[in-house]
């Protein structure tokens, strides 16, 4: 599932699909240096929130370069992915998408 401009939102894209796999790309996820930002991102107390288990959080790149954080986690009796891109959705194409999406999900 790919959820361009995401923010925080995770609970919403687990609890509207069976996907394992989720694409967010927000710009807001890193300040200009590529530092991860919390404040505008699911942080640690997110997963804890939303009752996953066996969270590993790993970080590839630089994010707002091209790079991604990447997160797994157990929830809903699946382990379960979450590709997080710093990037503006309108002009960035994460490589997880270059085949397409199975499903794009657009908030208000």
């Amino acid at each position: 599932m790919y959820y361009p401009g995401s923010g925080e939102d995770i609970y919403y894209p687990l609890a509207l699909t069976d996907a394992v796999e989720f694409v967010f790309v927000d710009f807001l996820y890193a300040d200009e240096s590529g530092k991860y930002v919390t404040n505008n991102a699911p942080n640690d107390d997110t997963w804890k929130k939303i009752g996953a288990t066996n969270v590993e959080i790993k970080e590839e790149g630089t994010l707002g370069r091209g790079g991604k954080r990447i997160i797994t986690f157990e929830w809903g009796g699946k382990r379960r992915t979450v590709y997080l891109y710093a990037e503006d959705a309108t002009t960035f194409t994460p490589a997880e998408l270059i085949n397409g999406a199975s499903a794009i999900l657009v908030k208000a």
